[in-house]
């Protein structure tokens, strides 16, 4: 909880969102896998209807009961994670650039499912660099400075963006400041 009281004093108030005392008050449901670090797509959506309200946005109604399970595999004899998503996030057609280079036209990664990294269905895994334009909201750009959290979350994010971008400090070394003045971001 101090690291969380020096984040929100570092960056002011104003921009900071309480994602954990969302999260708190679901801490008896499945909002992080058994078997990974990451959230769930159920946690992810705590996550995005914080964001929500702290942006005072309407949160686009995603039904939890509605949640796809995609089949997960576990060779060990004990309750495996399911890795779920919410099928209204494809709703609208995207286009997702990931490294400058390689395109796709999904926020999932599929092939994933049949490897050890199973996270790296949503978003296909970790990069440098990714850019989603979605059709909405013409004029405007979101950009995200991430880590692997994001990956689950983001998809929430598209019905209020024209285009995200996405930088993980991990693996991007280029000017971050020209990056966002090129893609003409107009929300961090």
């Amino acid at each position: 909880m101090r690291l969380l009281a020096k984040v929100k004093e570092s960056v002011g108030e104003e921009h900071y969102i309480d994602v954990y005392s969302a999260l708190q008050e679901h801490a008896g449901e499945p909002i992080y896998y058994r078997t990974d670090h990451h959230w769930t797509s159920l946690g992810a959506y705590y996550g995005f209807l914080a964001w929500a309200d702290n942006m005072g946005k309407f949160p686009y109604p995603y039904n939890t009961a509605g949640m796809k399970t995609l089949q997960s595999r576990i060779n060990v004899a004990w309750t495996k994670d399911r890795i779920q998503y919410f099928p209204e996030t494809e709703k609208k057609p995207v286009s997702v650039t990931y490294d400058f280079a390689d395109t796709a036209d999904s926020l999932y990664a599929p092939e994933y499912l049949e490897t050890k990294n199973q996270y790296g269905f949503f978003l296909n895994d970790n990069h440098a660099f990714i850019e989603i334009h979605t059709g909405y909201n013409p004029g405007k750009t979101l950009f995200v400075i991430k880590d692997s959290y994001a990956n689950s979350f983001v998809p929430f994010l598209i019905p209020y963006y024209q285009q995200i971008v996405m930088i993980d400090p991990r693996y991007y070394y280029d000017d971050v400041e020209q990056l966002m003045t090129q893609r003409g971001v107009t929300d961090v």
